[in-house]
């Protein structure tokens, strides 16, 4: 018979009672003070200032400030009732206890947590970002901020009644996590966002998916790094967009993997040593995927889709990479906008010290391979050998051109005579 009372076992099971049971004990102090006052000073708290063992409860309705002066310690926080904790310095650290809650209470109330200086570490906690039903949570890391979640889970989202958590990377901000997810042990689990604006770095040491909840991960200039090797690094089904300043993926050395489709208007940009594997879906962003590290991989199920527009504008695959670009997956081409005549480069290889591989199954959406490497669409030639995209106009075009030409040249001649 399975023991299924393995020590590991056990703990996942209270680690699961734990996060489905917000505010299940009372808080040991409450903060009382005035808002914006200070975390540090006993006189704000009703039961003195929270420390490493006591739980925490920060529900007044203001704000208050942690900063370079504070060293600031409890078990567990429940920040709820639309207050907010402004850190600009100084060191929050956890011990360890049921859970750091940022949007504890319900009836549309939120909780916000503001980090620009300073470190924010959860010890053997889960950081949960909307913690209870009816609840919106938000985790703000900018500047020199730094927030580390490296022992347990980040949560965006905890409960399935309209949960919701936020969590906004820039300016310099960073953010460690062992992994993150919305959580699906209470019904269906809740709603997530992930926003990293130029500057900011979330990494992560496992990898993020949607556990039964909706998760979007969304870049307009920031970074996401990997700090372990996970073919599922970015899990499937999620959202994942590019926005116009694009997105950063640090593989950090590790063989990472996106699995959902990205869509959006921005770049993708690869860097760090090893594998960014793109698979699972038909990505559609329109911006260029840019490889300056390491080895880019389409996966056989997945691809890669190119607005082609007028001669020579379109996105494509470029860089300064040294590995190899494996194209193993499909390209689609959207030929939409796309102009009669004219050639387009897709794959460009010039800055790579690699080379661009194509798998046996590689295929180009709607087109027929008439040779070796080489795809046909009407007047539309894909040749893998040079990674172009190429329009040549049917015969009948060329009639009507040679046609209007001689009857121009004829008006012409006819003009002068008079």
């Amino acid at each position: 018979m399975a023991n299924y009372f393995t020590v590991p076992a056990v703990r996942s099971y209270l680690a699961v009672l734990t996060i489905a049971i917000p505010g299940l004990a009372l808080a040991d102090t409450s903060y009382t003070g005035p808002s914006g006052g200070n975390w540090g000073d006993a006189a704000n708290w009703n039961n003195g200032v929270p420390s490493t063992s006591g739980w925490a409860e920060v529900k007044h309705g203001g704000t208050v400030v942690i900063d370079s002066s504070t060293t600031a310690t409890s078990a567990s926080l429940y920040l709820g009732n639309d207050s907010t904790v402004n850190q600009t310095g100084g060191t929050y650290t956890t011990s360890g206890g049921f859970e750091f809650g940022i949007g504890d209470d319900g009836s549309g109330k939120s909780g916000t947590y503001n980090i620009s200086g300073g470190v924010l570490s959860i010890g053997n906690s889960f950081l949960i970002v909307g913690n209870s039903a009816g609840a919106t949570g938000n985790l703000n890391v900018t500047g020199t901020g730094v927030v580390n979640t490296n022992t347990s889970g980040l949560i965006l989202g905890r409960d399935a009644t309209n949960s919701v958590g936020h969590l906004t990377v820039g300016g310099g901000g960073q953010v460690n996590a062992n992994s993150i997810s919305t959580f699906g042990g209470v019904g269906s689990g809740g709603t997530g966002t992930i926003l990293l604006n130029t500057g900011g770095t979330l990494t992560v040491n496992q990898n993020i998916g949607q556990n039964n909840g909706s998760l979007t991960l969304t870049f307009d200039g920031g970074t996401l790094k990997a700090g372990g090797s996970d073919g599922n690094f970015v899990q499937a089904g999620m959202t994942v967009v590019l926005g116009a300043n694009g997105g950063i993926v640090d593989t950090n050395g590790f063989d990472t993997g996106i699995q959902s489709a990205v869509t959006g208007s921005g770049s993708l940009t690869k860097v760090g040593g090893d594998q960014l594997k793109l698979g699972g879906a038909i990505s559609t962003y329109t911006g260029n995927t840019i490889v300056n590290a390491g080895v880019f991989t389409i996966e056989e199920s997945g691809g890669l889709t190119f607005d082609i527009n007028a001669s020579g504008v379109n996105n494509m695959l470029t860089g300064n990479g040294t590995g190899n670009l494996n194209l193993f997956g499909s390209f689609t081409f959207d030929l939409s906008g796309a102009a009669a005549s004219g050639s387009w480069t897709i794959v460009n290889t010039a800055g790579f010290s690699g080379a661009a591989n194509y798998g046996a199954n590689f295929s180009v959406t709607g087109f027929t391979q008439t040779s070796a490497g080489v795809w046909q669409s009407g007047n539309y030639t894909f040749d893998q050998s040079t990674g172009v995209l190429s329009a040549v106009p049917e015969p009948s075009t060329w009639v009507m051109i040679t046609c209007g030409l001689a009857g121009l040249m004829v008006f012409r001649r006819r003009l002068g005579r008079a």
